[in-house]
């Protein structure tokens, strides 16, 4: 093929890339195995796309550690319409996907390290992956989930060393057993605004406002907190 033709044909495939042509862009390769590799893994509230809120919490670990941080959603049923009968159903498709993709990735690249995000109902699925109560993950992935953050707990239990926020001294209406996370208590952050209407019950349209107040309040503390136990 001579200098012209080349060039015609690169010029063709670029164009038809940028609008959606039958030559696609090739997909951004995932980063070598490296020690240096951090997943942001996020689980996202009820009737969210992808991230959801916590796209805001994502960025802000991104840019503020040195670590060649990246995010994943984890794409799972997350229906909020009335009367609410696949909640469960949902929460424990979040749980098995969560499990699932952790433990593919450990396969692939044992070093990795982990940062996990859940707000509301993903706050309760990646709440019951790590449950002592339930299946456990590997000794080996567990040591490289480095932290855990959760906003507006359908499961919090005030009381609990890992417990922030300005909760009054109440669960919520399904709070989790006591200790049912003590394996991950020094890494993990649960987060709860008093008058939430999931963590605290509050349940009016006060509470469900309460209730997407965690990125603005609790982003700044959540990012220092998940760089620290990076750094250890």
């Amino acid at each position: 093929m001579g200098p012209l033709r080349r060039r015609i044909v690169a010029t063709l495939t670029v164009l038809a890339a940028a609008t959606g042509g039958l030559v696609a862009a090739a997909a951004p390769a995932e980063a070598a195995c490296s020690a240096d590799n951090v997943k942001i893994v996020v689980l996202r509230g009820t009737d969210e796309d992808q991230y959801g809120r916590l796209l805001s919490l994502v960025q802000s670990i991104e840019a503020a550690t040195a670590y060649n941080a990246t995010g994943k959603y984890i794409d799972y049923p997350s229906d909020g319409r009335p009367p609410y009968v696949n909640y469960g159903v949902d929460v424990g498709d979040g749980e098995q996907h969560l499990r699932d993709y952790l433990n593919a990735q450990y396969k692939a690249c044992a070093s990795t390290k982990y940062v996990l995000l859940g707000y509301s109902k993903g706050a309760h699925a990646l709440g019951d992956a790590l449950d002592k109560s339930g299946p456990q993950l590997s000794s080996g992935l567990n040591k490289q989930i480095k932290a855990v953050v959760l906003y507006g707990n359908p499961r919090f239990r005030s009381g609990q060393t890992y417990d922030r926020g300005t909760y009054a001294n109440v669960g919520s209406l399904i709070g989790r057993p006591k200790d049912d996370l003590a394996n991950y208590a020094s890494r993990l952050r649960d987060y709860c605004l008093a008058k939430d209407a999931v963590c605290q019950g509050n349940l009016t349209d006060a509470g469900w406002t309460v209730h997407t107040r965690y990125f603005s309040t609790y982003n700044s503390s959540a990012t220092s907190f998940v760089k620290s136990e990076l750094g250890k």
